[in-house]
């Protein structure tokens, strides 16, 4: 990325483009998970808590507990797609 920034005024348009919608993606999934998490904080606590964070596996977690979780974490994971 440093190397990008440094040579900015030699990317091409196609090339500037890419970045800035994989930029915005990247910002889109992160206020997804944040929602999600937000959303969740309760079942996550109380089905998750031992669960270590990464690789998806608190997700994972949630799934696998999806008839106990509350509505408003169901419907989180369906807004964003994870359900």
């Amino acid at each position: 990325m440093a190397c990008l920034y440094a040579h900015g005024d030699k990317l091409s348009p196609k090339c500037e483009y890419a970045l800035y919608d994989a930029a915005a993606q990247l910002e889109r999934a992160v206020e997804a998970l944040s929602y999600v998490a937000n959303e969740c904080d309760e079942d996550l606590d109380q089905y998750c808590g031992a669960v270590a964070s990464g690789e998806g596996r608190l997700l994972d977690c949630l799934k696998k507990k999806e008839k106990q979780l509350t509505n408003l974490c169901k419907q989180a994971l369906k807004d964003v797609g994870l359900k």
